[in-house]
């Protein structure tokens, strides 16, 4: 099952949630597992400052790793509800994308 975006992309209607997966090899090897199977929706949270263990550089690397293209991957993120200011937005996500 897929949806279609307003740009006309599709989108499959299953992807695997990362937000909670252990740093290191757990995360890495999860998100490379995923891929391969054929997954190509990841989907991470932009983590809560005082969270310091994230795993956005391990799913990176599975995603630089993968051999799938990125542009037949779609990488989605959630921001936590404290984070909605408009003071906190960029910043969050900068930490994400850092």
């Amino acid at each position: 099952m897929v949806f279609e975006l307003n740009t006309g992309a599709t989108i499959p209607a299953v992807g695997l949630g990362t937000w909670k997966s252990l740093p290191g090899d757990v995360a890495y090897n999860t998100a490379m597992t995923a891929i391969k199977a054929g997954l190509r929706v990841l989907i991470n949270i932009v983590p809560l400052p005082s969270v310091i263990d994230n795993n956005e550089k391990e799913i990176g690397r599975a995603i630089k790793d993968c051999g799938v293209p990125r542009g037949e991957l779609f990488i989605t993120t959630k921001l936590w509800n404290t984070c909605h200011r408009p003071e906190l937005v960029v910043k969050a996500f900068k930490g994400l994308l850092d």
